[in-house]
């Protein structure tokens, strides 16, 4: 679902994103190579923020 939403993007917006995003080697990749790299940062970043979250001291008070 994520990588439908970023093929509506053009090559130089999803370009920019991953400057944003620090990504290394997005300035010669084609526009699916950037959806794949953006698509897997996005999951990356969603699966640490878990686990980040599961070992917040706040986070087991709660449970």
């Amino acid at each position: 679902m994520r990588a439908k939403l970023l093929e509506s993007f053009s090559t130089q917006q999803l370009r920019q994103m991953a400057k944003q995003h620090q990504l290394a080697g997005y300035s010669k990749v084609k526009k699916a190579d950037l959806v794949e790299l953006l698509t897997a940062r996005w999951l990356y970043t969603k699966q640490n923020a878990s686990l980040s979250l599961a070992q917040s001291p706040d986070y087991q008070a709660r449970s």
